[in-house]
């Protein structure tokens, strides 16, 4: 284009400094502007003594500070805007602002984050800020009236993110923490690794009360009191650091705070925080005395029953012990209890780090716990947390299964009570489930006290197992079920029997307990060991994906609108059966106070929440540890305690914490919903003194179902459905097979994908109606079971189509607000303003968010999305892609790695970003120093990877490679991440539609809320508005040299924004002299060809442009000629990318060494091996590029005219 003003031409000779810097002058980061000053005279500052600030909004200059500072980065208020408020809204602002400053962390460093922009912030805008600061400095008062200072005050308080942090993290630790904290000290003395109900049956033995432990709660929350005041005093000395260094930066010669003055200041903050802390503290401890009271009363009475079962286990086993034809049996019963006995000695000493009895011990012992077995004494302490009692009433039954099921001495008891309860129901051998459990119940004993017995089994089979040879214990891992050796063979049956008994509720093993005890017996060999440790070393890594600060958020954030969605479906559904029993329907009618017990579970009712999940954890463990453990991949995958497992662990204590505080609050919420509909209430069942184990199983098992389904981590194990099966498949493939799922197909998380997709199809209006509709229409006549099916009857579908109906207006007009001129998850909450990246806090709802965008553009006749675009849009909301969804690109560039024979620069970056994933921990690290330092904040170039050859032997070279797999840490100038483009520095990427460098504004944030806020352009808005992206006009290839490709990507982001402004304002002649501001109306196509075609001829002349003035021709000398040494990253990466390219099926530059006169090289790498200096390598690097240009003109010339 001839009138094209992005370019800059290059005037005069270049020095040998580095080009890159002359190019971009961003090497050395942005220097710290001169801020002006203002005339003396005219300077407001010194008038303002013994005045208001609102004095001050009359003077001229400080009118021109409050629109400087307004219209700059901070706020970015339009003309518009700033002429709505005029001078007196605008002071009346700046005073709200700065009472924020003083009290709310978030504005304090949103303001230290916007002085030391000086990047993408004028020295005009700054020094505005500064003068009006230090007139709010040297202000009496802020002149607003006491009522609106008090309110501002308020607010800021009430928006801290440090005020809901005390809260919030409160009653997540206080619950159970200060409950169980307490039974613990009261049993600390003894030694003892006991449970909950074994420590509450300590303490009434010892005739402890309740009031006790309730002293030892507010204990805790005193000591809870202490901590706020600390953490509130700390913050607030941080806050009056970051204040302070806000003025050093914008304030000239400002001379700080005394000390003494900073000591008042943080004393202060911290007496609030001690307030907030108690106030907190107060409203939870009510809730966990409620909890202890309920709890202690449920274990007297269950004392009283397990008093009862041992007496009658006791009595059973003397008479069989004078009854001649039981004595045979009861000596084998004997027998399986000492297994079981040397068995949990074994457990207790991996678990304490002891040696286990040797031989001779572990016999002595074993026959004082058989004496004990038939003694009359007092209830103590055994072996492994099992008590005398106990075991009597487990030998007792296990007795009685023996004699009923007729199990003979070599049998095994998991393996008779398998067979036993999986036959029909009459036939020979056949016992049904509550036959088994009314064994139990007649000794008081419960089903995880039983499942001793089956882990001893499991550990025996182990260690038989083990005794293979290593090397037929290898390839039974690799061969058929059928091939296997016998030992394998009976491990394999003994765990299918694990797992029909844990179906059926009679066990609390689960399968990967199951697995892990008899993993610990066999002593895994090597490739076993090899195994769990790539498993581990995925799931470790799988772990440090969700370790940020912003997921929790985000995850709290989404759970909060769940709050909301949920307690719409329950209004909807008493609606429903309402309206249906008013017709005459029999079915259960839904009680209105449904409507907000999730909410209530987690306020109002949370001690009865509390007890649920106490209750649940002490009865059913196995449940338990499924529900609110079995979600963190790290303990499902392995099992693991070593150092890597802990610290996936530990970096997601926070995620895990409000997980666990949503799904309690779920659980409980369903238990006393299904319990109300039949009349009852969980606070009713929890006082009655039963435990989990007597309620309806199908409602329990409801309750853990939509606990997990709430918190997106439901299994789909049991589904009937086709999505169901392959959802289950996949979850098993990515436990399976490490890093093949999670990795090269690039779904680390599949059950959450999952129970994304079922959550959009079940709240999407019309979409998750379908299936019912055709169930509806299938059926001739009406049953029960079609509005209360299993999983979703009709009755929960329809409520939840209402429910999406609702979300799907609220997102339509969200949508409306924005007018098309952003992305369908994004939002801008001012004109001009900032935009907000709200998909990940959307999650699933991000569905109704698309389609209201795309309804809204069809209403108001904007351009609808291209169809590439939408699809791609529609994909990564069904699927979640992009968050924690699926990555496809991943098998696509290890495929083309594998066709071309060596790493392709796709699989290497895709490699990179897989190796990336452990160092996500580091992410808040690298955001939080960005917030106090914006030039680390940006993300840093990291260049295409260019095609080494072999990936050990290469690996050192690959320095792209290094910086892209470390681009979640902290940015830290020794790494130099962009060194091979400039030679000495990282630098930051820039977009070619947006001035700014690429990067969250205030990044702390983004880890505190979880909103990532970008930058958004007048061109980036159209190209929303058209339904582009960036992609479709600039793509990555559009330029090969990496040093060619920063200089053209930062030449355009500083120029051709401006250059839309101007362009869509004249007048054009492909438009017969209309602006393209004019055609707005025309169709979309039309619009967004005559734009992409604008951008793309803008863009080919500074590509064309720079090229030419970095590679010269035979008019132009090129800067890799002025200078090779600072343009070495330039040649380096043109001889990579030519050197691609064979002549006649010969390496390129072999025959370029050939070719160079007078020469005797037979290989390049021999020719660069004599370089004496890096001036010399670059030179015969071009050397070899010239000559091997030579010679294929040479070999074309003679292809065209061959010799005779």
């Amino acid at each position: 284009m001839a009138n094209n003003t992005i370019l800059i031409d290059p005037s005069g000779p270049r020095s040998s400094s580095n080009v890159i810097d002359q190019e971009t002058n961003l090497s050395a980061g942005a220097a710290k502007p001169v801020l002006p000053k203002l005339d003396p005279t005219l300077d407001y500052v010194q008038d303002v003594e013994g005045k208001s600030f609102m004095d001050l909004k009359e003077n001229t200059e400080f009118q021109k500070d409050l629109v400087r500072f307004f219209n700059g980065g901070r706020y970015k208020y339009t003309k518009k805007e700033i002429k709505e408020r005029g001078a007196e809204g605008l002071a009346e602002e700046f005073v709200e602002h700065m009472r924020f400053q003083d009290i709310n962390e978030a504005t304090a460093i949103k303001d230290l984050f916007y002085a030391r922009d000086s990047r993408n912030n004028t020295p005009d805008e700054l020094a505005a800020f500064g003068r009006l600061i230090s007139a709010w400095d040297g202000s009496e008062k802020g002149g607003t009236g006491t009522l609106t200072a008090a309110g501002d005050y308020a607010a800021g308080i009430l928006s801290a993110p440090s005020t809901w942090a005390s809260l919030i993290a409160i009653p997540t630790t206080l619950g159970a923490g200060a409950v169980a904290g307490q039974l613990a000290k009261q049993t600390a003395k003894q030694g003892l690794n006991l449970k909950l109900r074994q420590v509450l049956s300590e303490l009434i033995a010892k005739k402890t009360t309740a009031q006790v432990l309730k002293k030892g709660v507010t204990s805790t929350t005193l000591k809870g009191v202490g901590a706020g005041m600390v953490v509130e005093g700390a913050l607030g000395y941080g806050q009056i650091e970051t204040q302070e260094t806000i003025r050093e930066e914008v304030v000239d010669e400002y001379k700080g705070m005394s000390p003494g003055q900073k000591a008042l200041a943080t004393g202060l903050q911290s007496a609030f925080g001690g307030v907030t802390a108690g106030f907190g503290s107060w409203l939870n401890v009510k809730s966990a005395n409620s909890a202890i009271d309920t709890l202690f009363d449920q274990q007297q009475q269950i004392e009283q029953q397990a008093t009862a079962g041992a007496k009658n286990a006791l009595a059973t086993l003397k008479t069989k012990l004078s009854d001649p034809r039981s004595k045979k049996k009861l000596g084998n019963t004997l027998a399986r209890i000492g297994k079981m006995t040397a068995a949990l000695e074994k457990r207790v000493a991996r678990k304490t780090g002891q040696k286990a009895p040797l031989p001779a011990q572990g016999v002595a012992e074993g026959k004082d716990i058989l004496n004990q077995i038939f003694a009359e004494k007092p209830n103590t302490n055994i072996v492994g947390g099992l008590s005398s009692q106990t075991l009597q009433s487990i030998t007792a039954a296990t007795l009685e299964i023996v004699e009923k099921l007729e199990i003979g001495p070599n049998e095994r008891i998991s393996t008779a009570v398998a067979n036993a309860i999986s036959k029909p129901e009459g036939s020979p051998g056949a016992v049904s489930t509550r036959e088994i459990t009314e064994i139990l119940d007649s000794y008081a004993i419960t089903r995880e006290e039983f499942s001793n017995v089956y882990l001893a089994e499991l550990s025996e089979a182990g260690t038989t197992l083990g005794q293979a040879s290593m090397i037929s214990r290898a390839f039974d891992q690799v061969k058929l079920s059928k091939y296997r050796s016998d030992g394998t063979k009976d491990v394999q049956a003994l765990l299918s029997d694990m797992e029909v008994l844990g179906r059926s509720g009679i066990s609390t093993i689960d399968d990967l307990l199951a697995r892990q005890e008899v993993d610990l017996a066999s002593k895994s060999n090597f490739g076993m060991k090899l195994y769990k440790g790539v498993q581990e070393l995925d799931a470790v890594r799988i772990g440090f994906m969700t370790s940020q600060l912003a997921t929790t958020a985000r995850n709290v954030g989404f759970s909060v609108a769940r709050l909301g969605v949920d307690a719409s479906d329950q209004v909807f559904r008493t609606l429903l059966t309402g309206t249906a029993r008013a017709v005459g329907s029999e079915i259960p009618y839904t009680p209105a106070r449904n409507t907000f017990t999730m909410l209530r579970g987690m306020s109002y009712d949370k001690d009865m929440a509390l007890v649920a999940r106490t209750m649940l954890q002490e009865d059913l463990p196995a449940t338990y540890k499924k529900l609110f453990r079995d979600t963190s991949r790290v303990e499902v995958a392995t099992g693991s305690q070593t150092f890597l497992a802990r610290a996936s662990t530990f970096v997601n204590t926070l995620n895990s914490a409000t997980d666990h505080v949503f799904k309690q609050g779920a659980f409980y919420a369903s238990l006393d919903r299904q319990l109300a509909e039949a009349g009852s209430s969980f606070a009713d069942f929890a006082k009655s003194g039963k435990t989990m184990l007597e309620i309806d199983p199908d409602i329990l098992e409801r309750a853990g179902r939509d606990a997990l389904d709430f918190t997106f981590q439901k299994g789909y194990e049991d589904s009937g459905t086709l999505f169901g099966q392959g959802a289950n498949a996949i979850i098993n493939l990515n436990r399976k097979l490490p890093f093949i799922v999670s990795g090269a197909a690039g779904l680390p998380f599949p059950r959450y994908v999952a129970n994304h997709m079922e959550f959009m199809f079940d709240y999407m209006p019309l979409l998750g109606g379908a299936k019912g509709i055709s169930e509806k229409l299938a059926q001739k006549y009406y049953s029960p079971d079609f509005v209360f099916s299993k999983d979703k009857g009709q009755l929960e579908r329809w409520s939840k189509q209402m429910t999406g109906t609702l979300m799907f207006t609220g997102a339509y007009y969200a949508r409306a607000t924005q007018e098309g001129e952003t992305d369908f998850s994004d939002f801008k909450f001012s004109e001009d303003g900032d935009v907000a990246k709200m998909g990940p806090i959307l999650g699933a709802m991000g569905g109704h968010a698309l389609a209201a965008d795309l309804l809204y553009r069809y209403v108001e006749d904007l351009p609808l999305p291209t169809d590439k675009m939408w699809i791609s849009n529609a994909l990564e909301v069904t699927a979640g892609m992009g968050s924690l969804g699926f990555n496809t690109g991943v098998v696509k560039s290890f495929r083309d790695s594998l066709e071309q024979g060596s790493f392709t620069e796709g699989s290497k970056r895709k490699l990179a970003d897989i190796v990336a994933t452990f160092t996500y921990p580091g992410a808040p690290a690298k955001d939080f120093l960005g917030q106090f330092n914006p030039e680390k904040s940006y993300t840093l170039y990291n260049p295409d990877l260019q095609n080494d050859q072999n990936m050990i032997i290469e690996l050192g070279k690959w320095g792209e490679f290094k910086n892209r797999t470390l681009k979640f840490t902290p940015q830290f100038d020794w790494l130099g991440h962009a060194r091979s483009v400039n030679g000495s520095t990282s630098l930051p990427r820039y977009s070619p539609f947006n001035p700014r460098p690429i990067g969250t504004i205030n990044p702390a944030m983004k880890q505190i809320v979880g909103i990532d806020v970008r930058a958004q352009s007048e061109i980036q808005e159209e190209l929303s508005i058209l339904g582009l992206k960036e992609y479709d006009l600039y793509k990555n290839s559009t330029v090969k040299n990496p040093v060619i490709k920063y200089v053209v990507e930062q030449r355009l982001s500083q120029n051709l924004n401006k250059e839309f402004i101007r362009w869509r304002q004249e007048p054009q002649g492909r438009l017969n002299g209309e602006t393209y501001e004019n055609i707005q109306s025309a169709d979309a196509d039309v619009r967004r060809a005559i734009f992409s075609t604008w951008v793309a001829d803008e863009i080919r002349v500074v590509v064309d442009h720079t090229e030419l003035t970095w590679k010269g021709n035979e008019e132009i000398v090129g800067y890799k000629d002025i200078s090779p040494t600072s343009a070495a990253g330039y040649i380096r990466n043109m001889y990579m990318i030519e050197g691609k390219k064979d002549i006649l099926g010969r390496p390129r530059y072999d025959v370029g060494a050939q070719t160079i006169p007078n020469s005797n090289y037979e290989t390049a790498e021999e020719y660069l091996s004599e370089s004496t200096s890096l001036l010399d390598e670059l030179d015969r690097r071009q050397f070899l590029m010239h000559f091997a240009g030579v010679a294929e003109d040479d070999t074309k010339a003679e292809k065209k005219n061959p010799k005779n």
